[in-house]
C-alpha cells in the first residue's frame, strides 16, 4: 500500500497510520524521497524514533540528492 503523507508533522503521520488501520506487527518499508533533507532536524528526529518505537520490524529507505552543485542541487 502506498500513501502520501507530510512527514514534517508528527501527528499527521499518525492519523494516516491510524485512518489506513497499519498493522504495526507486520514489517513495513518507508520509503521517502527527497523530502526528509527539506525538513527540519528535529522533525525528522522525532519521526524516525517513533517509527522505531512503533513498529515491529521496519526499514526506511532514505532517497535524497547527494551532489549539491548538480543542477538539482542548484534548485
Amino acid at each position: 500500500m502506498l500513501r502520501a503523507c507530510d512527514l514534517s508533522n508528527l501527528e499527521t503521520f499518525k492519523g494516516v497510520l491510524e485512518e489506513l488501520k497499519i498493522d504495526l506487527s507486520i514489517p513495513t518499508l518507508f520509503y521517502c524521497e527527497c523530502v526528509l533533507s527539506y525538513i527540519e532536524p528535529d522533525p525528522v528526529d522525532e519521526l524516525l524514533a517513533f517509527i522505531r518505537q512503533n513498529f515491529r520490524l521496519c526499514w526506511v529507505f532514505d532517497y535524497e540528492m547527494f551532489n549539491p552543485l548538480d543542477r538539482f542541487g542548484k534548485m
